[in-house]
């Protein structure tokens, strides 16, 4: 029952980043793989801090390498959203370089039977 929860959850986590990219005008199916790693981050660090969070109002002791792991997944979250296009960064980034269309010559429309 716990690996239908996570599949659904990765699945919704999948969905929203997808829709949130197609509302930016970057989402390309070459996004894919990329996508699907972002969904596994959030995964990992959605639960880790409820493991956090649970272990504060059990009043029990927090090991300093969950603290350690939350920072990584965060690090490793901004990339991703970076690479997404799903921060103004990324954006301006994606916008400059990634989906920029090339820019098709007169002669090279003639030479392909497009004029």
């Amino acid at each position: 029952m716990a690996n239908r929860k996570v599949y659904d959850k990765k699945y919704q986590i999948v969905k929203k980043t997808k829709e949130n990219m197609q509302n930016l005008g970057t989402y390309k199916k070459e996004f894919e793989p990329t996508i699907r790693r972002y969904a596994d981050v959030r995964i990992q660090y959605d639960s880790l801090n409820k493991s956090i969070a649970k272990s504060l109002k059990n009043s029990d002791d927090i090991p300093a390498s969950y603290f350690k792991s939350v920072d990584n997944l965060q690090k490793q979250l901004l990339v991703l959203e970076d690479t997404l296009g799903l921060t103004p960064k990324g954006l301006k980034t994606l916008q400059r370089h990634g989906l920029e269309t090339k820019k098709v010559s007169m002669l090279e429309k003639a030479l392909s039977g497009g004029i």
